[in-house]
């Protein structure tokens, strides 16, 4: 029976390092992909292009595609007091995992807290992007239309421009590299929202836009997919030790 029960992990224990395998695979993909599909800096062509396109990029700074709202700082400030089970999310930067905002952890806020804010007021579509702490931690806004966000964070409301899109392109080494630059912080650093609507950033076409944005979006759907099969597995084997080994 030992004998067995050894096989039955050693079966579970491939499975996930199989799992983590192909998840490792595809998120290099995806980095050698941000690499090659946006212009290095002095270029206005990327190294790989999809089927269909040509001609150089344009060079735009960030505010001239978007608009940017803080989160409040005033008076109203939600307090740990203010926070409520079942209510409106309120966003910190510890909610952004993985380029998404994880609404089951976030905190939440009555409606008449929200309505008392001043500050940023999120939509379906926006970008979360970190200016103190995790400086540039971001996340696309694709699966809830309310919200707002606390201090550390600001919102980026695409403006002809696809959202999908800047939010591959706040993702590269474009970001980071003017990130990096501008980045006033000393013992925590930090962003401004002035600083940031400075950044240029690449701008195709539309419709090549909506290419890129696609291509991404289906390989995050990909990694997704990957990790939750993987937490399955891990789900699956600690609940069997638990009950095998009790």
């Amino acid at each position: 029976e030992q004998s067995k029960i050894s096989r039955f992990f050693q079966n579970i224990d491939q499975s996930i390092a199989l799992h983590e395998k192909k998840l490792t695979q595809t998120q290099n993909l995806k980095k050698a992909m941000l690499e090659k599909m946006f212009p290095k800096q002095g270029s206005n062509r990327p190294e790989i292009r999809l089927k269909g396109f040509s001609g150089d990029w344009d060079q735009h700074e960030l505010g001239e595609h978007s608009e940017m709202f803080n989160g409040d700082r005033g008076v109203n400030y939600p307090s740990s007091d203010d926070m409520v089970k079942v209510g409106i999310p309120f966003i910190n930067a510890g909610d952004l995992e993985d380029g998404r905002v994880n609404l089951q952890n976030a905190n939440k806020i009555t409606r008449y807290k929200y309505n008392q804010l001043n500050g940023a007021k999120i939509k379906f579509g926006d970008i979360v992007y970190c200016l103190r702490g995790t400086l540039g931690k971001n996340a696309f806004i694709d699966n809830f239309n309310e919200g707002t966000v606390a201090s550390s964070l600001v919102v980026i409301r695409p403006k002809n421009i696809l959202g999908a899109y800047l939010f591959q392109v706040l993702n590269t080494d474009i970001e980071y590299r003017q990130r990096t630059l501008c980045d006033e912080g000393a013992a925590q650093p930090n962003l401004s929202a002035k600083n940031l609507a400075g950044f240029m950033i690449p701008v195709p076409s539309i419709e090549e836009q909506k290419a890129i944005g696609c291509f991404f979006n289906k390989l995050d759907e990909t990694l997704n997919l990957q990790q939750q099969q993987l937490q399955t597995l891990k789900n699956l084997k600690q609940a069997l030790l638990e009950k095998m080994f009790v």
